[in-house]
């Protein structure tokens, strides 16, 4: 148990490190924000404690990520990559989940040659 344990703590403590460098917040604007101790931000920051259901939820209101999408992570070739999703992101996300399949197609087609013109820009 004690090893589920700390590979519990070693996710949700490296997801809020990730969301607090992602923003570009420092532990003392945390601390600020939620009330909390810069030593316990720390701790958590370094995986070395976990935070309260309380402080954890007030870190997601800072970081703009639903407490429930805080877990969301997907796994590609075995590294670990944490899905940001942006208020227009998730807009666009479901626009593209109301279209039917050609739709979908055809707007996948659309944003790469978008992306491919960016690129030549360059």
């Amino acid at each position: 148990m004690v090893e589920k344990d700390d590979e519990f703590r070693e996710q949700v403590c490296g997801r809020l490190s990730d969301l607090r460098d992602y923003h570009h917040f420092t532990n003392y604007q945390i601390s600020e924000e939620i009330g909390m101790s810069q030593t316990a931000i720390a701790n958590v920051m370094k995986k070395q404690s976990m935070p309260t259901l309380y402080s954890l939820r007030g870190m997601c209101t800072m970081f703009e990520t639903p407490l429930v999408d805080f877990f969301i992570t997907i796994d590609q070739d075995a590294d670990r990559k944490t899905v940001h999703v942006t208020k227009k992101a998730e807009a666009l996300l479901e626009m593209f989940n109301q279209m039917d399949d050609e739709r979908q197609d055809e707007l996948c087609r659309m944003a790469q040659v978008v992306l491919m013109a960016g690129k030549k820009r360059k």
